[in-house]
């Protein structure tokens, strides 16, 4: 079977760890089309991202925590998952580690940038997402 013939028209550092790591569920995921499991957990690591992206911006903690709980709120909606008070207690948490932590020198100046590259004899791109780019160097928060 040819990437094109399993409809994959790119891969990404998760395909990649998936591949080396769980390979069942990769077939499942990528081959077999069955969506698998997502927990709140992954969607409130989403939501801390957002909120530690906004206060990058704005640096205002309780705006950052708003926007974060939000996001959290509309992807939980999305996913049909009911809501796991855990997982949002952990988000203003989360952000202020995020914040303990650090920026990195200079002006945030942009977010979410794909990055491509074409491995040699790999019919396909990996495509990948740098979390944050700052002028002084790029943040991958996972």
């Amino acid at each position: 079977m040819t990437f094109e013939e399993a409809g994959i028209a790119h891969l990404s550092p998760s395909h990649l760890k998936m591949w080396r790591d769980e390979r069942p569920n990769w077939v499942r995921r990528y081959l077999a089309k069955q969506t698998l499991f997502t927990s709140a957990a992954m969607l409130r690591g989403r939501a801390v991202e957002a909120g530690w992206a906004n206060w990058l911006v704005d640096g205002d903690l309780s705006v950052a925590v708003n926007v974060a709980n939000i996001k959290f709120s509309g992807e939980l909606a999305e996913k049909d998952m009911p809501d796991d008070q855990k997982e949002r207690l952990n988000i203003e948490r989360m952000i202020g580690r995020a914040i303990d932590w650090g920026a990195p020198i200079g002006k945030l100046v942009g977010e979410q940038i794909e990055v491509e590259h074409w491995f040699p004899g790999i019919p396909v791109p990996v495509i990948g997402y740098v979390d944050a780019a700052f002028e002084q160097g790029d943040v991958d928060l996972k």
